[in-house]
């Protein structure tokens, strides 16, 4: 379980701040089409990082828990 969960997060947290930093560099772009945000306010972002970490972190749970479920055994053994 450990190891699925490790790989999900390591990606969430790659695509998180993968995301920071494009979305740094697009704030100039997007500050004309938000009405009273500014595109770097720091409650908008913790929120939306929020988000993602939630929903990435149960993302990666369900395989995690589906995987300890399985007879390693029994599934290595099939042909």
């Amino acid at each position: 379980m450990r190891m699925i969960l490790g790989e999900g997060i390591a990606r969430l947290g790659t695509g998180i701040v993968i995301g920071v930093v494009v979305m740094y560099f697009a704030a100039r772009v997007l500050k004309p089409l938000l009405y009273h945000v500014s595109p770097r306010d720091p409650l908008v972002i913790a929120a939306a990082i929020s988000g993602i970490l939630i929903s990435g972190v149960l993302a990666a749970l369900f395989p995690a828990v589906r995987a300890m479920r399985l007879d390693l055994s029994a599934t290595l053994r099939q042909d």
